[in-house]
């Protein structure tokens, strides 16, 4: 998942706008194209904005960590957050990690039976 991809995937989870979320950034109207045309990130000061408004880390921005690095009061709570949660995870995943991951699922609900 790429920087936009993660902000996008962060303004959902936390139920707000695009626009909403650049306005209480200061941000322009652009940004969010800029970051998706052009793959690119913003300044440090800006990823460090958009960190502190999410509540995960730069590094998770940056594509460094994981979902683990969302702050424990802003992680998922609900069966649907944490199943999304999941789906972020497993869509960075290698080919054979995912495989590792389906046939661990699997198990657990063989388990369930």
């Amino acid at each position: 998942m790429d920087f936009y991809e993660k902000v996008l995937f962060l303004t959902k989870r936390k139920g707000v706008s695009i626009n909403k979320m650049l306005t209480d950034l200061g941000l322009g109207k652009s940004s969010m194209a800029d970051w998706k045309e052009r793959r690119n990130i913003p300044s440090g000061e800006v990823v460090v904005k958009i960190a502190k408004y999410f509540s995960v880390t730069t590094d998770y921005l940056l594509g460094v960590e994981g979902i683990d690095a969302i702050d424990e009061t802003e992680k998922p709570t609900t069966l649907d957050e944490k199943r999304s949660a999941i789906l972020e995870i497993a869509g960075r995943l290698s080919e054979d990690d995912f495989e590792k991951l389906k046939s661990y699922a699997d198990y657990l609900r063989q388990q369930q039976k």
